[in-house]
């Protein structure tokens, strides 16, 4: 009954029968239309019962529609999300694969510019000798220039 009042059914439940039982201490005629009577209210209290059954029924028919059609979505939202984890692997991979190449990448640059700094230093060297050398003929060559002038 409280189920049937929770879910707006009452007026199926609270239905009454439309006949009165008649009272014991009338006569047998009576007795055949107090029975025939009892029978009918019978009736009608089973025709509520089956009342009250269909709305409960059509209710919970209901309620298992709405719940079919919320599973289709959580299905929907289910695939939706497989297909966004597969794509996802698939980044997660390609992410993976560029760390992979940058690592490469870095280490080779390490030795690239190594090699360039000892290529650098040994250049100054060089033209730290070259100028040197440069500057020792300028020397030799002011000293016979002065020299032949002297002379």
């Amino acid at each position: 009954r409280d189920f049937c009042l929770s879910r707006g059914l009452g007026d199926v439940y609270k239905r009454q029968p439309l006949i009165s039982v008649p009272y014991e201490d009338e006569d047998p005629e009576d007795d055949d239309r107090a029975q025939f009577l009892r029978r009918h209210q019978e009736v009608e209290e089973l025709d509520n019962e089956v009342d009250f059954m269909n709305s409960i029924i059509s209710s919970r028919d209901e309620e298992i529609k709405t719940i079919h059609g919320q599973m289709i979505e959580i299905n929907d939202i289910m695939k939706d999300l497989s297909k966004l984890v597969y794509e996802q692997g698939d980044m997660i991979d390609n992410i993976e694969a560029n760390i992979e190449d940058t690592h490469q990448n870095a280490i080779t640059a390490v030795r690239e510019v190594t090699a360039a700094s000892k290529y650098q230093q040994s250049g100054r060297k060089k033209l730290c000798i070259i100028a040197i050398i440069f500057l020792v003929i300028a020397v030799v060559i002011i000293l016979v220039v002065v020299a032949v002038k002297v002379i």
